[in-house]
């Protein structure tokens, strides 16, 4: 897993005890939160990533047992 997949620190033990589909959820939104202030930022990069995560977000939503690759 790349380190800007990682869930914030703080949630992390948050996301202890929790199915894991929430969990894979809470890790892709975390993601694109960090990937939309890249893009804000200009980072190059930022735009293919939150395309990424968004697809696999629209994936999960269509099918929360889908557990996409989470390594991109």
């Amino acid at each position: 897993m790349t380190a800007h997949l990682l869930p914030h620190p703080l949630l992390r033990s948050a996301s202890e005890g929790i199915s894991p589909a929430f969990h894979h959820w809470q890790v892709l939104t975390d993601a694109y939160a960090r990937q939309l202030e890249a893009l804000r930022r200009r980072e190059p990069g930022a735009s293919a990533a939150l395309t990424r995560i968004s697809s696999d977000l629209a994936a999960f939503q269509k099918d929360p047992t889908h557990f996409g690759p989470l390594s991109r």
